[in-house]
């Protein structure tokens, strides 16, 4: 267990899900409108992507020589606004999925100890170079237990 081979399995699980576009197991952002179409966009030139990244982990003493470690994983997801095609909706949808099935995988497949239920923290609208979309985020926390040898 660790914190990459975590992050990969929530890659894997996310990708998993229909119609969820392309997946970045770190941050990827750009200001480039073609670099963020080539990022972002499915085969349908909308944006629609996900990152996963953890920007924060706190380790506690659980007991001798053993530690666990919280990782706080984020998930951001960006989804082009269509009105006529209820893009709100679908994204919700494609929230909701994620959130399924992280539930009914929470130990990652054998990659942590376990995961907590998944949380939607935020669902907005954001323009990237000129281009309305919506997006979320969901938060994780993931507790890896740590094995060490004191000095």
């Amino acid at each position: 267990m660790n914190l990459s081979n975590i992050i990969t399995q929530l890659k894997t699980i996310v990708e998993s899900i229909d119609g969820i576009g392309k997946v970045h197991d770190y941050d990827r952002w750009t200001v480039d409108w073609n670099t963020l179409r080539q990022l972002f966009a499915d085969d349908n030139n909308r944006l629609n992507g996900w990152v996963i990244t953890c920007p924060q982990s706190d380790e506690n003493i659980h007991a001798n020589v053993v530690n666990i470690r919280k990782h706080r994983i984020k998930i951001e997801g960006i989804y082009g606004q269509k009105d006529s095609a209820e893009s709100e909706k679908v994204f919700r949808d494609l929230l909701e999925k994620i959130c399924d099935k992280l539930r009914e995988n929470n130990s990652l497949n054998g990659s942590c100890l376990r995961a907590d239920p998944p949380r939607v923290a935020k669902v907005m609208r954001r323009r990237f170079a000129g281009i309305l979309a919506h997006v979320g985020e969901i938060h994780l926390s993931v507790d890896e237990y740590i094995r060490y040898s004191p000095a």
